[in-house]
């Protein structure tokens, strides 16, 4: 099971393995993608987001590249479980599928989870609650991304 937190600094773990990501443009792209997890995010608005209005000279190979890196890293370190990245014309697509975990997914499922219960006891529902406010370990994606975002 590959799992990303992002609910604090962000952290890719995959068991005990855990991938590193090196730039504040990979982890750009990696938040431009999670935050639109299984939805068609456009080439354009991930461009700005890495590099707002001064891109690279032939930047659709700079993106392509860097997605290529992603891939390969979510590959290497958990070839079973890594999350399909999909290109499409207009842009590129997280599809997280039921092997990968989203912190703040789980985080929103649990508190809709105990909203929703109309006969849930309330030592359960502040067991739920307070395994729910474990996945916060501070800023959202540890804070303020350098770059453009």
């Amino acid at each position: 099971m590959l799992r990303f937190n992002i609910l604090g600094p962000i952290e890719i773990r995959c068991g005990k393995k855990r991938i590193e990501l090196r730039g504040a443009q990979q982890r750009t792209l990696l938040v431009t993608l999670l935050v639109s997890a299984d939805k068609l995010v456009l080439t354009e608005s991930i461009m700005n987001e890495i590099w707002g209005q001064a891109p690279p000279d032939r930047v659709e190979n700079a993106l392509h590249a860097h997605m290529s890196r992603l891939r390969h890293k979510f590959a290497a370190v958990c070839p079973r479980s890594a999350p399909d990245i999909t290109s499409w014309p207009s842009g590129y697509r997280l599809d997280m599928g039921e092997e990968c975990e989203l912190d703040s997914t789980i985080l929103t499922n649990i508190l809709c989870e105990v909203r929703n219960a109309e006969a849930m006891l309330a030592d359960e529902a502040t067991a739920r609650l307070r395994s729910a406010l474990s996945l916060w370990r501070g800023p959202v994606f540890g804070g303020p991304l350098s770059g453009p975002i």
